[in-house]
């Protein structure tokens, strides 16, 4: 293949013509966009660390990697407190009553203290003329390894209800 007609065509002064137009309108269009570039570095580079661009940026980056170790810290915490608030007591659950029919008022109470597991510890307190006997039994979802009073139970039931 030959490159002689490639060559006799850019002899020709009408093409030579064209190229260069071309060429300028070219030119003139990077000259636009280069001006439109310039304008936006300028803007950029406003105030008073346009000097030292690269020391701004640097700073922007390890402040971002501090930020990163802060919000990773904060979530291990978040972790660990939310572990903790799921063992804490959230329920509770109280009945007064009389064990004996026919004298006093309602000195004695059972109340329930369940945590979200519905595990914890009930107490129980007995008003006698003698004295007051107070007795804490542990409860595990729901049950105990002694046995439960009705007030005892129903002090479970009133710490199941939820809070109105």
């Amino acid at each position: 293949m030959s490159l002689d007609p490639i060559f006799s065509l850019t002899a020709n002064p009408a093409v030579q013509l064209a190229f260069f137009l071309f060429l300028i309108f070219l030119n003139f269009i990077l000259l636009i966009s280069f001006f439109r570039l310039k304008k936006k570095v300028n803007f950029f580079l406003q105030g008073k660390n346009a000097k030292n661009l690269e020391g701004s940026i640097n700073n922007l980056i390890n402040d971002a990697a501090v930020l990163r170790l802060n919000f990773e810290k904060i979530s291990q915490e978040q972790e660990e407190q939310k572990e903790l608030l799921y063992s804490t007591i959230k329920k509770i659950g109280i009945v007064r009553f009389n064990p004996f029919n026919n004298t006093g008022g309602d000195q004695s109470f059972a109340i329930a203290f369940l945590n979200s597991e519905n595990s914890g510890v009930i107490i129980s307190s007995l008003f006698l003329r003698e004295g007051t006997r107070i007795y804490a039994k542990p409860i595990n979802k729901l049950k105990s390894s002694y046995p439960l009073s009705k007030e005892e139970e129903e002090a479970i039931k009133k710490a199941m209800e939820p809070i109105e």
